[in-house]
């Protein structure tokens, strides 16, 4: 329990996920390429920074805090060799692998969203990430050196069919293991990244209906308090799933008192989340994690070098790259 479900909930609310349309942009080295997979509407992306923070048992930082946290960290910017994951760094690029007691900045990172291209920028170390399934390809860039290395992507397997119906009765349903209890309503927001922002607050509870041998017994609660840009629409909107952090123990849950459909239909500028978990032998403190983001821009079709290798990039382990780093 200790080792496997609050990992599993701490990647769970540091989690948010972006969606955004496209248009048609040139390919890496100018010709014409495929377009990215376009959303539903608009035409349009999205970028920005993003501080990850988290605590034991303590308030949780106040929106707003964005640019004087994003200063202090940029204080602290060194070149190095460490590429950042285009599917996001749970654990960070700040040294936070391991919980501690104390509070602590967990990552920066500057994220790029173009249809179903991504890039990732580790901000610290000047590396980026940048996936383009069009190619079938990740490319790695060293900012700090201008030089680049690419890695064929694995393959995306193909959509299962959808299973024939049943000639006969279906089984009853399982009975629940756990139930949610959700509550939402709005706060008055405050202006963020220039400007008004909306404010969501949750409150989730937690209860066990039926514990058996791999879904034991829990209560906890959540509160979430989240700003959205009302601006910035992530298409399709894409609903918490807040049985993510159980899934592994193929646990079954009542959601029909959640009371909550689709929290996040916009860019979300901060989130904190507080969690209170405890079973039956042990009781753990208040995990406290903090999400804040900024430098927000619109992405269109002139920002697709952005998503391209650098004309003045060369090769990693090239002879004019290696004779470059020496000089």
């Amino acid at each position: 329990m200790r080792t496997v479900l609050w990992p599993a909930l701490l990647c769970f609310m540091i989690s948010l996920p972006v969606c955004a349309g496209a248009d048609t942009p040139p390919s890496p080295q100018g010709g014409a390429s495929p377009s990215p997979q376009a959303s539903a509407s608009p035409a349009t992306g999205v970028a920005y920074d993003e501080i990850r923070w988290r605590a034991i048992d303590t308030v949780p930082l106040p929106p707003g805090s964005f640019s004087a946290d994003r200063e202090q960290l940029m204080r602290h910017a060194t070149p190095a060799e460490r590429y950042p994951d285009v599917d996001g760094n749970v654990l960070g690029n700040l040294g936070a692998g391991s919980m501690t007691t104390q509070p602590q900045f967990v990552a920066l990172y500057r994220y790029s969203y173009y249809g179903d291209w991504v890039r990732v920028d580790d901000l610290l170390a000047q590396t980026a990430a940048i996936s383009r399934p069009d190619l079938g390809q990740t490319i790695f860039l060293n900012l700090a050196m201008k030089v680049y290395h690419t890695v064929q992507s694995p393959s995306q397997p193909a959509p299962m069919p959808s299973p024939s119906a049943s000639p006969g009765p279906s089984a009853p349903p399982e009975p629940d293991n756990y139930r949610f209890e959700i509550s939402a309503s709005q706060g008055p927001g405050m202006a963020l990244d220039g400007m008004h922002a909306t404010e969501l607050i949750l409150d989730g509870k937690l209860t066990t209906v039926r514990a058996t041998p791999g879904c034991i017994q829990i209560q906890g609660s959540m509160h979430w308090v989240l700003y959205q840009d009302p601006d910035i629409f992530n298409p399709p909107a894409t609903p918490v799933n807040l049985t993510a952090p159980l899934a592994i123990f193929k646990c079954r849950f009542d959601m029909q008192k959640a009371g909550l459909d689709q929290p996040q239909t916009n860019l979300v500028l901060y989130m904190s989340v507080t969690l209170n978990m405890s079973t039956d032998l042990i009781k753990v403190k208040p995990i406290v994690t903090v999400i804040e983001r900024g430098n927000v821009a619109k992405l269109g079709p002139a920002d697709a070098a952005l998503f391209n290798i650098p004309k003045d990039f060369l090769p990693q382990g090239s002879v004019s790259s290696v004779l470059w780093s020496r000089s």
